[in-house]
């Protein structure tokens, strides 16, 4: 048993040295292991970084590529093969692309635009696609082409005709700063802090607003209402709508007024006028496609002409009415499409400038403020005159009217040789008339100037063929024109007091009252203004009447209004007990407070100039004044 207990304790022995040396080679081969997995990611490491410095060198041994403009695709004449338009240093080229590259797809997508960078191989291949340029040289839109294209200019007053991108938007308007590269215009500069020429006025006043001045009113509704309404009747007299009015007169006798309700009749005929002008141009159409129905349309129409048109061909009969009405028969696909375009915008806002917007029916209605004429650097002045024809001949080609408001237009149209610093009024009397003497005198684009002193303004502006037609708007002169007046604005919708509306049956007689009692106040010699020495020694008394307008009788009416409102919060506070509305007491008394305001002439003034725009002295020259209540003073301290 010794023995066998012996050989099992030295095998017990072998075992574990046998284990230990198995622990040891184990331990070992996990050791060879990991550096045989270490220098394998070494030599992966080793191969990606020696494909990286292959790739690197053989970008550094390619040819160059050079950026360009994408312009769209075409087929040369005489070819079958597609090319790809590039715009490349001021110049279109025609290239091809990579095989690889699917250029038409990208397109499709909308992933390759017109005016995007591409990139082209030396040999004049498209390799690659880039981005929208977002950089470039800032200019402004000076003309827009019949073709799409457009005149910009650019730095030192370098004009350039480039193509559009795919950017820009489609109702570009001359004066919009652009961004451009490469001869392509990018984009519009939305933050462009350029100031546009010409405003979109608001054309709120219509001519039953205006109570008296009935001459005037008839005469332009007459001249811009009925025969601009008719211009195949002009044409057979061989006349031409003015190329500019003048309303001239007093201040605050209704000037602007009249010219808003003339600018509000236009607009309400523009609509009017592109659809009959769209809806002739499709009969024109249908004429030319033999369409029998067009042609029965045509007789119908030409029944309203037979006195004028004796030729019975229908075709050239629509030629001679598209060309009354100012549009070449040649260019009538065109034509009907832009009005289209226009018509199907009818109900949406049209962008205009960038602080305005107008529609369809404000097309026309347009302001340009002359103080803003006077520039500080040289030239300035002069080139606002030429942007402000511009941007109307832009209106006008758009819409086919557009007339321009200039209030006050004495301030820079001065009789040439009066200016005391500087010249630069000479040229601008000089720039305006060379401009307006290139409108073609059609109604397309007129001026309305509206001026206190007409004496001030240089006679070449106003000469005929310039200023054809000119409007004194006067004073109200007698009860029944400030009566007139005064309806206007003292009506049956205000708050009148159930006290007056009882007296006198309704509150239509009790508005009649009323007007009647501020008409025989005003227009008494009670309210004394001042008393002229003439020239001739004559002594004339200016009453209140003298120097009534719409804009004091306006006046009166809001300040009875005010005393009735001052009542009525006075008793919400609890500091007065009388509540009643508008009565009767409150216009005379109106008309006493608006006396009491207005019947200083100011101290120091030239009374020659001050008299000329004050108006009513055309026969005798004032060299003194004398206030009210001087006289009196004086004989008091005597």
């Amino acid at each position: 048993m010794s023995e066998l207990e012996d050989r099992v304790s030295k095998l017990e022995r072998e075992n574990l040295l046998l284990r230990g040396v198995s622990q040891t080679l184990r331990k070992k081969a996990e050791e060879f292991q990991k550096k045989a997995e270490a220098s394998h990611d070494l030599n992966e490491r080793a191969k990606e970084k020696l494909e990286e410095y292959r790739d690197q060198l053989k970008e550094l041994l390619s040819p160059p590529l050079y950026p360009a403009l994408f312009m769209g695709t075409t087929t040369p004449i005489g070819s079958e093969d597609k090319k790809y338009v590039i715009h490349q240093n001021g110049s279109r080229v025609l290239v091809n692309a990579l095989p690889d590259l699917d250029v038409d797809g990208l397109a499709s997508k909308g992933e390759l635009v017109v005016g995007q960078t591409v990139y082209v191989n030396k040999v004049g291949n498209i390799v690659g696609v880039g981005e929208y340029p977002r950089v470039g040289q800032v200019g402004s839109v000076d003309e827009l082409l019949p073709d799409g294209t457009v005149v910009v200019e650019t730095l030192h007053d370098q004009k350039m005709v480039m193509e559009r991108g795919q950017n820009v938007p489609p109702e570009l308007r001359v004066g919009d700063a652009v961004l451009s590269h490469q001869g392509v215009l990018l984009s519009r500069v939305s933050d462009s802090k350029r100031t546009r020429v010409l405003e979109v006025l608001p054309a709120d006043k219509t001519f039953e607003e205006i109570g008296a001045l009935d001459d005037v009113k008839e005469s332009l509704i007459k001249i811009f209402g009925d025969r601009y309404s008719h211009p195949e009747v002009l044409v057979r007299y061989n006349q031409k709508l003015p190329k500019g009015i003048m309303l001239h007169g007093p201040p605050g006798c209704g000037k602007t007024t009249i010219a808003k309700a003339l600018m509000n009749l236009l607009n309400s005929m523009v609509g009017s006028r592109v659809k009959n002008h769209y809806d002739l141009l499709v009969l024109y159409r249908r004429i030319c496609e033999n369409d029998a129905g067009a042609m029965a349309e045509t007789g119908r129409l030409r029944d309203q002409y037979q006195h004028i048109w004796k030729d019975p061909e229908p075709r050239k009969f629509v030629e001679w009415l598209l060309t009354a009405r100012g549009i070449n028969p040649a260019l009538a696909g065109e034509e009907e499409k832009r009005l289209e375009r226009i018509l199907s915008k009818k109900d949406a806002t049209l962008c205009v400038y960038a602080n305005a917007r107008a529609t369809l029916q404000q097309a026309a209605c347009l302001y340009a403020d002359p103080s803003k004429a006077h520039q500080k650097w040289l030239g300035e002045s002069e080139k606002f005159i030429r942007d402000m024809f511009a941007e109307g001949r832009l209106f006008a080609k758009e819409y086919g009217l557009a007339a321009v408001i200039l209030d006050e237009p004495e301030a820079i149209f001065r009789v040439r040789g009066t200016g005391i610093s500087t010249e630069i009024g000479d040229s601008l009397v000089g720039t305006f008339c060379r401009e307006l003497d290139g409108v073609v005198a059609n109604g397309n684009l007129m001026f309305i100037l509206l001026t206190n002193r007409c004496d001030m303004m240089d006679p070449a502006v106003l000469r005929r063929g310039r200023i054809d037609r000119k409007f004194h708007v006067r004073r109200p002169q007698t009860s029944d024109e400030v009566r007139r007046i005064f309806n206007v604005y003292l009506n049956a919708s205000l708050p009148l007091d159930a006290s007056e509306v009882t007296k006198y049956g309704s509150v239509e007689n009790a508005c009649a009252a009323f007007v009647d009692s501020a008409v025989s106040e005003l227009m008494s010699d009670r309210y004394t203004v001042a008393e002229f020495t003439m020239d001739t020694g004559m002594r004339k008394p200016v009453y209140f009447r003298d120097i009534l307008s719409g804009a004091l009788i306006e006046a009166v009416v809001q300040q009875a209004k005010d005393n009735a409102i001052d009542r009525e919060i006075a008793v919400k506070k609890g500091v007065g007990t009388d509540g009643r509305a508008l009565c009767g007491e409150d216009v005379v008394q109106a008309v006493r407070q608006v006396y009491e305001e207005e019947k200083f002439v100011p101290k120091g003034v030239d009374l020659e100039e001050w008299s000329k725009t004050f108006g009513g002295f055309e026969d005798a020259r004032p060299v003194r004044i004398s206030r009210p209540g001087r006289e009196q003073k004086l004989k008091e301290y005597l």
